[in-house]
């Protein structure tokens, strides 16, 4: 049950990653390209298995687990970049803070390099990481609400999965018995993601003509 859904999760982390890709092309958005390679590279973790598993067919020796937390937090530090671009987005012109430093929470990739032998420290910084990156989406679009609506779309993805983020670092035995629930919420939460991405880009005239189908362009 468990590498079906990491399957499933990897199939449908790849697919919005790839709409994601399409929209960030068509709007000429930054921070639609950095949540497409976080999540891209979060893709790795759960496609971990199966690298592992033709390393060793082959007979070459694998690191699953440092595989999994490089990607871990590669991931995080590309989607907070993206959150930090839409906080310098969102701010008038004359406000704005200089757009390199929307590139600062890359420093966490080399600065893990420090903490990476240290097996409590380690899960304890990936955690905060994870949970510091829902925290900042769910502010900034609850804040973003009163600009446009289409903002509680987000707002509801970024709630299922940071259920999915408690599920998987604070409830044990769930994670260790039923993991198929946070990897479900997760998948629920990248598809409203996704719509509320699409949602927010369409123009009012196309949504109020029924165009604003998220997924109808791409099976063409």
């Amino acid at each position: 049950m468990s590498r079906i859904f990491d399957f499933l999760l990897a199939f449908s982390i790849y697919y919005h990653t790839f709409l994601i890709v399409r929209l960030a092309i068509k709007v000429k958005r930054l921070e639609y390209l950095f949540y497409a390679l976080g999540m891209f590279s979060f893709s790795l973790i759960f496609v971990s298995n199966y690298i592992d598993y033709a390393f060793n067919h082959f007979g070459y020796v694998f690191d699953e687990t440092l595989l999994q937390d490089w990607s871990s937090v590669t991931g995080i530090a590309l989607i907070l970049s993206g959150l930090a671009y839409l906080i310098y987005d969102s701010k008038p012109p004359f406000a704005r803070f200089p757009m390199s430093l929307s590139y600062l929470p890359l420093l966490i990739i080399p600065a893990y390099y420090f903490a990476m032998n240290t097996l409590v420290l380690k899960d304890w910084l990936i955690s905060i990481y994870q949970g510091g990156a829902l925290i900042v989406a769910i502010l900034m679009s609850s804040a973003l609400i009163r600009k446009k609506l289409d903002y509680i779309i987000l707002l509801i993805g970024y709630l299922i999965i940071a259920a999915a983020y408690v599920l998987h670092w604070y409830a044990i035995s769930l994670h260790e018995s039923s993991d198929w629930i946070w990897k479900s919420f997760l998948i629920a939460g990248m598809f409203i993601l996704f719509h509320g991405f699409n949602k927010l880009e369409t123009p009012e005239e196309e949504a109020e003509t029924g165009l604003a189908n998220p997924y109808s362009n791409y099976h063409q």
